[in-house]
């Protein structure tokens, strides 16, 4: 008898792919490699793991430790049962260490020598939260044989009722974990939650030649697309904005937000981010490259960093809107916001606004958000964002090291190495394809003082 039993819908941040029985198996990573699932980033500055606690990670995640500068290491202390401890140095030799959990719970943490000065962390890692397909071996068949329509992260579990058998996978999705499990009076029950869309097929080996076979399709998630508009202050002009990186041809085909460190004196730039995106060539109208990160809270208050769902490198527009990597599609993701959608937009020498109030669903899971027409639209109101011309409002310049604030690390260390110089550069305030004095006169000098809203 086949039971269905609906616990709840979630989809997940990005493709994740792990099986379970009775206890759990999980993946150790002793060094970085193809990660799965979100990426969750921990520096470590002076004496503190940043941020210090994680409180949503899923289930196959990746937590990465960046070594920021001393000797360090990150070493589990209480963990949940079933999960593998872990010890790795964090130094100049050993500048990145990744792990994949794979058991909920809360996972503490230390710095072995800086314990002591409060260098301690924890991540809690979610239960898993799809519908149940059981699954069951009657005789020689598996009953139900076929289920069409499994969403991912959805939880498909075999249970053993007579007989020696095996659920063994046999043509899988590609990038999908396989699977080779017993169901016998030893082995009564095994679990695999797919997240990779498509058909799984699998098999009773010792009952194969019998009929004994079945099946179950993955759906695609049904995510959400975004439409956001912002304006940079340095580029725009009388209702649009410059393309002149382009037009130079200074646009790295390879997104930017990932440079070398420390980045004009600072080890971690705001917008630190270590995704893949490319492309051939720069699409046309294209003035730069944006980072938008979306976030799921009930206000903006509580739109903090340790409520990312989704970061994505894009372009933008001439005329404020963010396109896809094609120069046209409006971007989507594989995530729908519980509580609400905040969006995140982070420039490299602009500061990061973020939406004042939750992003309404406009119909059809399309998420619409101009920051242009006023203020108000900006969390932070005008301390926030800068009125570039009458009734338009957009984002401050003059971030040339990426903290967040313009200050005169801006000037001193960023601004005064480059200026004279052209390029794609970080002092080019203004995105002319040059640093020059114009762009501490112009733009530096009146946000000194500015700093970003972004909670």
């Amino acid at each position: 008898m086949f039971i269905y039993v609906l616990l709840t819908s979630k989809l997940t941040a990005m493709t994740k792919l792990f099986a379970m029985t009775g206890i759990f198996v999980f993946l150790f990573i002793f060094s970085v490699t193809e990660t799965k699932g979100f990426i969750w980033e921990i520096g470590t500055i002076n004496v503190e793991f940043l941020p210090p606690n994680i409180s949503n990670v899923e289930l196959g995640d990746t937590i990465r430790w960046i070594w920021e500068v001393g000797n360090h290491t990150t070493t589990s202390t209480t963990i949940p049962v079933g999960a593998d401890p872990w010890d790795a140095p964090l130094n100049s030799g050993n500048q990145v260490y990744e792990y994949i959990p794979e058991v909920a719970g809360t996972y503490n943490y230390i710095c072995v020598p800086h314990q002591s000065f409060g260098m301690v962390g924890s991540f809690t890692v979610l239960e898993p939260a799809g519908n149940l397909w059981e699954i069951s071996t009657v005789n020689v068949e598996f009953i139900p044989s076929d289920i069409p329509n499994v969403e991912p992260g959805d939880i498909i579990r075999w249970i053993w009722v007579e007989g020696n058998h095996t659920t063994t996978s046999t043509t899988i999705p590609e990038g999908a974990a396989p699977w080779d499990a017993l169901l016998n009076s030893a082995n009564q029950e095994f679990e695999y939650i797919p997240t990779v869309p498509g058909t799984y097929d699998y098999i009773c080996v010792p009952h194969a030649g019998l009929g004994m076979v079945g099946s179950f399709t993955v759906l695609e998630p049904a995510g959400i697309a975004f439409n956001l508009k912002v304006f940079l202050e340095g580029p725009y002009d009388a209702g649009s904005m410059t393309t002149s990186l382009a037009g130079n041809d200074h646009i790295p085909l390879q997104q930017p937000f990932n440079p070398g460190l420390p980045y004009h004196g600072n080890n971690n730039p705001v917008w630190l981010y270590s995704g893949s995106e490319s492309v051939a060539s720069i699409p046309p109208d294209v003035v730069d490259w944006v980072l938008v990160e979306l976030r799921d809270a009930a206000s903006a208050a509580l739109a903090t960093g340790s409520t990312l769902i989704d970061r994505q490198a894009l372009f933008l527009k001439s005329d404020g809107t963010i396109v896809g990597l094609n120069g046209s599609d409006m971007p989507t993701s594989g995530v729908q916001p519980a509580s609400g959608l905040f969006a995140v937009v982070y420039h490299r020498n602009h500061l990061a606004v973020m939406n004042a109030m939750p992003i309404a669903d406009a119909g059809g899971n399309q998420y619409n958000y101009d920051f242009t027409t006023g203020s108000d639209k900006y969390h932070g109101g005008t301390d926030a964002a800068l009125e570039i011309a009458p009734g338009v409002w957009g984002m401050f310049s003059a971030d040339g090291n990426g903290d967040n604030l313009v200050d005169m690390m801006d000037k001193s260390i960023a601004w005064e190495t480059e200026a004279g110089m052209s390029g794609y550069i970080s002092t080019d305030y203004s995105l002319n394809s040059q640093s020059d004095n114009t762009d501490k006169t112009g733009y530096w000098e009146p946000n000194i003082g500015k700093g970003s809203q972004i909670p």
